[in-house]
């Protein structure tokens, strides 16, 4: 989602790319968390999907990072 705002906001692919290539969940988490509802839409509107082979892994990330509750 943060690589799809750049696009949006700048149309540039270096700046997105560097986005993917982030790894610290820190610094992943707080940018998500600075997104605005009217950002958020935008790239909803924009981000039909993704691909994974696990369920859990992504969902243990977002937990880890804050961004998804646990049950």
């Amino acid at each position: 989602m943060l690589a799809v705002s750049e696009l949006c906001r700048s149309g540039g692919t270096e700046p997105a790319r560097a986005i993917l290539a982030e790894r610290d969940p820190d610094l992943v988490a707080a940018a998500m968390l600075r997104m605005t509802g009217t950002q958020m839409a935008a790239v909803r509107s924009l981000f039909q999907s993704f691909g994974t082979c696990s369920i859990a892994e992504p969902l243990s990330d977002l937990r880890a990072m804050g961004l998804v509750e646990a049950p």
